[in-house]
């Protein structure tokens, strides 16, 4: 953990925890890799990510939607919670020594994955009510 007060995804790292945040849009994208590379899937731009906590975690993230964001008919400029899990990984293709010809060791990057249990925020408050 970071000892500085501001909140990052390294802070969570490993550890699956809930976030909320404001849906910016929905796009299609051709996936680069794997086995759907030759597919175009639809994806759902989130934006002002925050922790369980309400603390700014990220501005901008994009998910594709058969990723548990099928279920609930969202709309752009509605609020969601959902739970997700922070990963590490390491993008070899960051940066790249041609005189060697190896890849030049990068930083690692934090991603949000496996996104589950998604609903509106004002649905679930609905079901507090009752």
């Amino acid at each position: 953990m970071n000892n500085s007060p501001k909140k990052t995804l390294a802070d969570y790292e490993g550890i699956r925890i809930t976030f909320t945040a404001d849906v910016a849009g929905f796009d299609y994208r051709t996936p680069s890799k794997g086995f759907l590379r030759n597919n175009t899937l639809k994806t759902i731009h989130l934006r002002e990510i925050r922790d369980q906590d309400g603390n700014f975690l990220i501005g901008a993230y994009e998910f594709f939607a058969g990723k548990g964001f099928t279920r609930p008919c969202l709309r752009k400029g509605e609020v969601v919670r959902f739970d997700a899990r922070v990963i590490k990984y390491k993008n070899e293709s960051d940066t790249w020594d041609f005189f060697n010809w190896e890849p030049v060791a990068s930083e690692y990057h934090y991603k949000l994955s496996h996104p589950s249990k998604v609903c509106r925020v004002d649905d679930e408050a609905k079901e507090v009510e009752r």
